[in-house]
């Protein structure tokens, strides 16, 4: 690897790249990102827009629905466990409905209507829309809370920032 005056480039492929220290942070090893805010955090989220969806992905080459999460709140200087249902075990719960929600809380979906499971996850971005990656779609996408497929499914909210 070659050293540059921002750090080691190395990009998939063996290539190199440049990226300019506005865009970088310099943590030691054993330094923690510092934590952000949920706004930040939506931001990022939304930069995967459009993203091809892959099972287990964390890239922008593919990403699932929980890495999505998993990938961008570590971006922004949170650590959750990678999988959905684990997910679910991290935050405070939001109550309410709706009306309670806030930019950037992770909102959880049931497989079905029975609301027995939790297996899918997104970050809700205002206006009863949140953004995903969805499998049968395809890619990251946004969708409504209001469509009556989520609608039917949602199993809870929780709020990390």
């Amino acid at each position: 690897m070659k050293k540059s005056k921002t750090g080691i480039r190395a990009l998939p492929g063996n290539g190199s790249g440049w990226i300019s220290e506005s865009g970088t942070i310099q943590l030691s090893s054993d330094e923690h990102i510092p934590e952000t805010t949920a706004t930040d955090f939506v931001l990022t989220v939304s930069k995967f827009k459009d993203t091809t969806y892959l099972w287990g992905g964390v890239s922008s080459w593919g990403i699932d629905c929980s890495g999505l999460v998993y990938i961008c709140a570590r971006i922004n200087g949170i650590d959750l466990p990678r999988d959905v249902d684990q997910q679910f075990g991290i935050g405070e719960s939001v109550l309410g409905g709706s009306e309670s929600m806030k930019p950037g809380d992770l909102v959880f979906f049931s497989t079905d209507d029975s609301k027995n499971d939790k297996s899918h996850i997104g970050v809700y971005i205002g206006n009863n829309q949140f953004i995903n990656a969805s499998k049968s779609k395809g890619a990251v996408t946004i969708n409504s809370l209001e469509e009556d497929y989520f609608k039917k499914r949602l199993v809870g909210v929780k709020r990390i920032f």
